[in-house]
C-alpha cells in the first residue's frame, strides 16, 4: 500500500521531500510512475515506472525529471515492436 506522506530524506538539513501524489500518474516519455519504490542512503528517491512496452523499471527522480530516463531501455533496443 503506497503511503500518501511527503518522502522526505534528512542529511543534516531538509534536502529533498517528494509527494507521493506529485509523481503518481506522470509521464516521463514513455515512462509512466505507478509508485514510490524507496530511497537510498545518499538521499536519492526511487519510482515504479509502467513503460509502454509493459516493462517496470525502478528510475530515480533526477534522471526521470532531468530527462535523462525516458524509458525502461526499450527504445535503446531497437525501439517498440
Amino acid at each position: 500500500m503506497l503511503s500518501k506522506k511527503p518522502v522526505v530524506r534528512l542529511t543534516g538539513q531538509k534536502r529533498h521531500q517528494y509527494s507521493t501524489k506529485k509523481f503518481v500518474g506522470r509521464e516521463f516519455g514513455s515512462l509512466i510512475v505507478s509508485g514510490f519504490d524507496g530511497s537510498d542512503d545518499s538521499g536519492h528517491t526511487y519510482w515504479r515506472c509502467l513503460c509502454v512496452c509493459g516493462k517496470i523499471a525502478v528510475e530515480r527522480t533526477d534522471n526521470l525529471t532531468s530527462g535523462r530516463t525516458r524509458s525502461c531501455g526499450c527504445k535503446q533496443n531497437g525501439g517498440l515492436k
